[in-house]
C-alpha cells in the first residue's frame, strides 16, 4: 500500500491544530471543486485526495491512530497492533510451544521426546517432523507439508493432497466521498481485489503433486484490479464486477454541515437588521448551488428552519431535509447615534 501523507496533502504541519486543517481543507476543496474543474482528471484526484485526508485529520481519534500507525491505522482496534505490524512479525515458536509442552527439551515427556498433544497430531507423519535425540532439540521438515503422503498433504484432507480448496469470500472495499460527492453522485477509480482462478496453476490447486505455492492449494487467488465506479447520489453500499465485490461507501466529515442519516444540519448567519426587519438569506447547497430563506421581522437568534427534500438523496426516492439554525451576527463598532437609537428602542 502506498503511504499517504494526509498532512502533505492539506499542506500543514503534523502539529497543526483542528481550525488549521479545516481552514487548508476549506481552501483546497474550493480549489479543486469538479465544479470549477470541468474535465480535468489531476484536479479531481486531489480533490479526492484532500477530502481522503481532512476525513482522517479532522477526526480527533483517527488522527490519533494515523500519528501513532500510519498507513495502518485503519486496522488499528483498541490500541493494538495493526496485523502485520511489530517488529518480530509472525513467531512459530508460539505454535511450537503448544506441541513441545511450553519451552524446551527439559519439557519434552515421553519415549519419543515430544509432549503427548504433539504425538496425538502428529504422531504418524514419520521423521520429518521428529525430536532431535541427539541434543534433545527440535526441528521442523516443511518438506512433507507439500504433497507427500505423510505430511499436510497426505490422503486425509482428500484426493490429490493438500489443504481442502475453500473459495475466498466475497471481497469488500470501502471508499470515502466528500459530501458534495455523495450528495450529487459521482465516479470514482478504485483498485479492489477480486477472487480469480490461480493462473499458476490453473485453478487446479497443485503442480506436480506439490502444493501450488501461489495459491496455497486453493485454486483461487486475489488480483488487484482497478475500475471506474459510477456511484449514484446518496447510495451507500453498491455492488461491482458482477457482484463479486461489494463497495461500502462513507462520507467525510464535513466543515459546513453536520450528516444526520439523510439529514443535514448547518448555521446560516444573518445581519441583526435583516433578523430585526426581515429580508433573507443565502444558503449554499453541498452541490454549490444556493437557495434564499425568507427571514420574517424580528426572528429570533436560533430558530431553525426546515427545508425539505433538500437533504441527501435516497435511491429509493426522495430526500432527506435541511436543517439551518438561524444565527444573528451583531453589530459592532457602534456610533454614538446608533447607540442612541438602540436605546430609545
Amino acid at each position: 500500500m502506498e503511504y499517504k501523507d494526509y498532512y502533505q496533502i492539506l499542506g500543514v504541519d503534523r502539529n497543526a491544530s483542528l481550525k488549521d486543517i479545516k481552514s487548508a481543507y476549506r481552501k483546497l476543496t474550493k480549489k479543486y471543486h469538479p465544479d470549477l474543474n470541468h474535465g480535468d482528471k489531476e484536479a479531481e484526484k486531489k480533490y479526492s485526495s484532500v477530502n481522503e485526508a481532512y476525513e482522517v485529520l479532522g477526526d480527533p481519534d483517527k488522527r490519533a491512530k494515523y500519528d501513532q500507525f500510519g498507513e495502518q491505522w485503519k486496522y488499528v482496534k483498541d490500541g493494538r497492533t495493526p496485523p502485520g505490524g511489530g517488529a518480530g512479525g509472525f513467531d512459530f515458536s508460539d505454535i511450537f510451544s503448544q506441541f513441545t509442552g511450553g519451552g524446551g527439551a527439559s519439557r519434552f515427556s515421553g519415549q519419543s521426546g515430544r509432549s503427548p498433544f504433539f504425538d496425538m497430531l502428529f504422531g504418524n507423519m514419520g521423521g520429518g517432523m521428529g525430536g532431535g535425540a541427539n541434543n534433545g532439540g527440535f526441528s521442523f521438515n516443511f518438506s512433507n507439508m507439500g504433497g507427500g503422503r505423510q505430511g499436510f498433504g497426505g490422503g486425509s484432507y482428500g484426493r490429490g493432497g493438500g489443504m481442502p480448496k475453500s473459495e475466498p469470500k466475497k471481497s469488500e472495499a470501502e471508499i470515502t466521498l466528500s459530501l458534495a460527492e455523495a450528495y450529487g453522485g459521482c465516479k470514482k477509480q478504485i483498485t479492489v481485489s477480486k477472487p480469480e482462478s490461480c493462473s499458476v496453476c490453473g485453478g487446479g490447486g497443485h503442480l506436480s503433486g506439490t502444493v501450488c505455492g501461489a495459491c496455497g492449494g486453493r485454486g483461487m487467488r486475489r488480483e488487484d484490479k482497478t475500475v471506474e465506479v459510477n456511484i449514484p447520489a446518496g447510495v451507500a453500499k453498491l455492488r461491482i464486477l458482477d457482484g463479486a465485490v461489494v463497495l461500502k461507501i462513507s462520507i467525510a466529515a464535513d466543515p459546513e454541515y453536520k450528516i444526520e442519516g439523510r439529514d443535514l444540519r448547518c448555521e446560516v448567519w444573518v445581519p441583526f437588521k435583516e433578523a430585526l426587519l426581515g429580508g433573507s438569506a443565502s444558503l449554499r447547497l453541498p452541490n454549490g448551488k444556493t437557495v434564499d430563506i425568507n427571514i420574517k421581522p424580528g426572528t429570533q437568534n436560533g430558530k431553525i428552519f426546515r427545508l425539505p427534500g433538500l437533504g441527501l438523496p435516497n435511491p429509493k426516492g426522495g430526500s432527506g431535509s435541511i436543517f439551518a439554525r438561524l444565527m444573528v451576527k451583531l453589530p459592532e463598532d457602534l456610533t454614538a447615534e446608533q447607540k442612541e437609537a438602540l436605546q430609545k428602542f
